[in-house]
């Protein structure tokens, strides 16, 4: 069961100026709420936006979200966010996701393939080391699940890469 946190606060529009910070794929969202938005982020979303009467604004990350000094409502503004695993996407159709991550033991990889064809799933470290090629062998287009278990990996951060022909497509891993 994913935690789940919803407050109504009102109705409202949204004008986004928002920054990605990093490669954790975390962002600062900072404006006026004037229509609907909805922001997501692999990690986390930090947020001192004030949302205007009318506005409808849904935030979902990975680990969290932070309603910073300076977030105010108005009232009929409705905010809901919601921290579930977040999953990677391209514009080539391709889809990673992880959960959980930061990673313990048995760790799922979830990950989606427009076409078949091989596919290559592996681990690799900051210095792009293949530590672990967990899947190598041809697959059929669609989503598949990829169990893993990560008990010998020391701790650490780590890049989850999935690749197939000539699309590549990757997402930071933390091993607690």
């Amino acid at each position: 069961m994913r935690p789940f946190l919803l407050l109504i606060l009102g109705l409202c529009s949204i004008q986004v100026v928002a920054q990605q910070i990093e490669t954790d794929r975390q962002i600062r969202v900072i404006y006026p709420a004037y229509s609907s938005k909805d922001e997501k982020a692999l990690v986390s979303i930090e947020t001192a936006s004030k949302l205007i009467s009318g506005a409808a604004v849904a935030y979902r990350a990975g680990r969290s979200i932070t309603l910073s000094p300076g977030f105010s409502t108005e009232k009929g503004a409705i905010l809901s966010a919601t921290i579930e695993p977040i999953a990677s996407e391209s514009n080539t159709g391709l889809r990673l996701a992880i959960a959980p991550n930061p990673v313990g033991i048995n760790t799922i990889i979830d990950y989606t393939i427009p076409t078949g064809g091989e596919v290559g799933l592996a681990i690799v470290d900051a210095k792009g080391n293949t530590i672990s090629e967990l899947v190598k062998e041809v697959k059929e287009s669609g989503t598949h699940r990829h169990n893993w278990d990560s008990s010998l990996l020391p701790t650490g951060a780590y890049i989850c890469v999935l690749r197939i022909g000539n699309q590549a497509l990757s997402a930071r891993v933390i091993k607690q």
